[in-house]
């Protein structure tokens, strides 16, 4: 909410790549086998994008306030469909 409108573009990509992670989760939990693992991959992908973007909205001095926790709430979630995608292929 704080991203000043000049930076909207930057407040556009956050959103959208949270909500792609969040709908790939989703997505992920719902599949087995080959498919699942496709899903997990992508919904981390996008994860990581949201966490880039936050780490973009640090490194431009932009208001911040709850970016911290939540980039590390980013990262537990990319580190969790990472397990997600690896079990879900026979070894």
């Amino acid at each position: 909410r704080g991203i000043p409108p000049e930076r909207g573009y930057l407040a556009e990509q956050l959103r959208r790549a949270l909500l792609d992670a969040y709908l790939g989760v989703a997505e992920a939990a719902s599949q087995t086998g080959p498919p699942r693992v496709a899903r997990a991959r992508t919904a981390r992908a996008r994860a990581a994008e949201a966490a880039a973007a936050l780490e973009a909205v640090l490194l431009l001095n932009l208001p911040s306030e709850n970016v911290a926790p939540t980039i590390a709430l980013l990262g537990r979630l990319c580190a969790m469909l990472t397990r997600l995608g690896a079990r879900s292929l026979p070894r």
